[in-house]
């Protein structure tokens, strides 16, 4: 008999955490949890994976930065995302402020077995990291709300379903491109013209980008890429180039010990005071955030 799954949690704020924690399903060998609440300030968590277990989180608001105990920098999970976690493993979460809502499952290696061989040869055969993130694509999102229905309305047909939900989020998490923060997530279903315009803002988004320039690269008026890009793509022109200016800055301020007026000129910003308020408002979090460890509560 396969034991009940656990993660443990531990939290610099204690029992007074703003974040709880719900079990929706909880048997031997699968666990459904749901964290929501809001904190006004950052918190950290040391949190622990035991072995033999599939840990997959459906994060559907709110940030969080996840730090594996023995590897370097944090890995960035924006809110509408997907992360996978194999165990054993030990690491530490710096949740951000404001709200946050998401699913933990965890289930057992004996739930799925041809599963498991599937995810020991993709990690053998790409050499991925821990953990494995990946954005809630539209083509996703079908699945993902099948998983939020059956947590919230746990019948006698949830378990099934949630695992098999489990196993195409986990295809599409192992596949992903694992170099990345999703703000700025080019949307398959764009005509390829304006796919073209968004691969380019995002090879080079210290650019200029006018809506101009823009509207000229994609063959449309500015206009009619205006009105059509928000439909598309779910916000603006100017604030895609925005969210890929902040994607470039996460990654240098996670891996250079640049300066932030350094990181601020080289992403385009132009100013710390920009460079803050766009990674405040897309993670909730400071760019200094991004760097720090506490080490008053590291394991």
């Amino acid at each position: 008999m396969t034991d009940r799954p656990e993660v443990k949690f531990i939290s610099d704020c204690g029992d007074s955490s703003p974040i709880e924690r719900e079990a929706l399903i909880r048997r031997s060998g699968l666990l459904v949890e749901r964290h929501r609440g809001s904190s006004r300030r950052s918190i950290y968590a040391k949190i622990f994976l035991d072995s033999d277990y599939h840990t997959l989180v459906i994060n559907l608001k709110g940030t969080f930065l996840s730090h594996q105990v023995a590897k370097d920098g944090w890995h960035v999970t924006p809110p509408q995302s997907l992360v996978y976690a194999s165990s054993p493993a030990q690491m530490l979460a710096h949740i951000a402020r404001g709200d946050h809502e998401r699913l933990l499952l965890v289930w057992h290696h004996s739930e799925s077995a041809g599963l498991s061989r599937w995810i020991t040869e993709m990690i053998r055969e790409r050499g991925l990291g821990n953990p494995y993130i990946s954005p809630i694509l539209p083509q996703h999102r079908a699945t993902v709300e099948l998983v939020v229905r059956a947590c919230s309305n746990a019948g006698p047909s949830s378990e099934p379903v949630i695992l098999g939900c489990a196993h195409e989020l986990l295809a599409v998490v192992m596949t992903a491109d694992h170099d990345f923060c999703c703000l700025a997530t080019i949307p398959p279903e764009v005509p390829d013209s304006v796919a073209e315009l968004l691969r380019q803002v995002k090879e080079n988004p210290v650019k200029p980008w006018s809506l101009k320039d823009a509207s000229a690269l994609a063959g449309y008026s500015p206009f009619h890429l205006s009105r059509t890009f928000k439909a598309l793509v779910g916000y603006g022109f100017p604030e895609f180039v925005d969210r890929s200016r902040a994607e470039l800055a996460i990654k240098q301020l996670g891996g250079t010990d640049d300066s932030l007026d350094e990181v601020a000129t080289a992403t385009g910003f132009g100013s710390t005071h920009a460079l803050r308020e766009s990674i405040k408002e897309y993670l909730g979090l400071l760019p200094s955030e991004l760097r720090a460890l506490p080490q008053d509560f590291l394991f």
